[in-house]
C-alpha cells in the first residue's frame, strides 16, 4: 500500500504513547512522521535520533517529551504500510507411519495480517493408498490446548506410487535431468518426491518430460542425492490461506484415513505478512 496517513489512533501525552488502533502490531521502521498539529510541533521523525521512539505491539513510545501536551491534540501521522513478507519453517520433512496421526509444529500468527501455509507431502511405498487427511487447525487463544478448532481440511495422496532409483552417482544439486535405473516415472506434469537418506534433505520436484532412462524436471534440485536414492510419484504441494484473526495454527496429518495404506513424509512452511 505504501505511505498512508493514520486516521485512527489514541494519544496519551503524559505517557508519551501513540497507539495505532487499526493494527495489532506496528513496525518501528515503518513509522515515518508524527506532528502535533495542534501545537505545530514534530514529535517523531524516523530520520532524527532526538525524535525517535520504541514500538511494542501497536504502541509507539516517543523519545520526545509530550507531557505538557493534551491527549485530545490533533496528530498528523504518516506510516509506511508496505507489506512485509517473510518465510518460516514450521516442520521439516517428517515421516508419518501407516495408520497414525502426526501433529506439525505450532505457528504463532498473532502478529500476522495474513498467513499462507505451504504443505508438501509424498508417499514413500508402492502400497495402494486411498488418501491421507490433512486437517488445518487454528486457535483463538495465544496459549493452551482447549481452543483448537478445525479451519479446513482436504484429502490428498490418493493412488499407488510408482518408484525408481537415481542412477547418477551422485545427482548434483541444481540438476534438471535425473537418470533412473528403470523407466517407471513416465507421467509428465506430476510432483515427484525424492526421499533422501537424510530425510530433511528430501524434496519435491516437478516432472515435465521423460526419456528412455531419465526424467526432466522444471527446476533444478535443491540438494545433491547419492546413487540409488528413491523417487516416488504420488506427491502434493498445497497452500492454505489464513486471515489475520488467527492467533495460532497447526496441521494434523491423519494417516489413519486409510488404515492399511502407505507411509509418507510431510513438510510445513509458512509465508507471513506482518504489515
Amino acid at each position: 500500500m505504501g505511505k498512508i496517513r493514520i486516521q485512527n489512533y489514541t494519544f496519551d501525552a503524559s505517557e508519551k504513547k501513540v497507539t495505532f488502533t487499526d493494527y495489532a502490531t506496528i513496525n518501528l521502521e515503518a513509522v515515518l512522521l508524527i506532528v502535533n498539529v495542534t501545537d505545530n510541533v514534530i514529535i517523531y521523525n524516523f530520520a532524527d535520533n532526538a525524535l525517535g521512539g520504541t514500538a511494542a505491539t501497536n504502541v509507539l513510545t516517543l523519545t520526545y517529551s509530550t507531557t505538557s501536551m493534551d491527549d485530545a491534540d490533533d496528530l498528523l501521522i504518516y506510516y509506511d504500510d508496505t507489506k512485509l513478507n517473510s518465510c518460516e519453517a514450521i516442520t521439516d520433512w517428517t515421516a508419518v507411519a501407516q495408520n497414525t496421526i502426526v501433529e506439525s509444529g505450532t505457528l504463532d500468527c498473532s502478529d500476522h495480517v495474513k498467513t499462507l501455509l505451504h504443505i508438501q507431502a509424498f508417499l514413500d511405498t508402492t502400497t495402494a493408498h486411498t488418501g491421507t487427511r490433512f486437517i488445518v487447525q487454528v486457535s483463538s487463544n495465544t496459549s493452551g490446548d482447549e481452543d483448537w478448532q478445525d479451519y479446513t481440511e482436504f484429502v490428498g495422496l490418493i493412488g499407488t506410487a510408482a518408484t525408481d532409483l537415481i542412477e547418477d552417482n551422485p545427482l548434483a544439486a541444481g540438476s534438471t535431468s535425473i537418470a533412473l535405473t528403470g523407466h517407471a516415472l513416465t507421467v509428465r506434469a506430476k510432483w515427484l518426491g525424492i526421499e533422501d537418506g537424510t530425510l530433511v534433505n528430501s524434496e519435491l520436484i516437478f516432472e515435465v518430460s521423460s526419456s528412455a532412462n531419465a526424467v526432466v524436471i522444471l527446476d533444478g534440485t535443491t540438494n545433491s542425492h547419492v546413487q540409488n536414492t528413491a523417487i516416488f510419484n504420488v506427491a502434493l504441494s498445497q497452500v492454505i490461506l489464513l486471515d489475520g484473526t488467527v492467533n495460532r495454527c497447526r496441521v494434523l496429518v491423519d494417516n489413519s484415513y486409510d488404515a492399511d495404506g502407505s507411509t509418507l513424509n510431510f513438510k510445513l512452511r509458512a509465508t507471513k505478512v506482518t504489515s
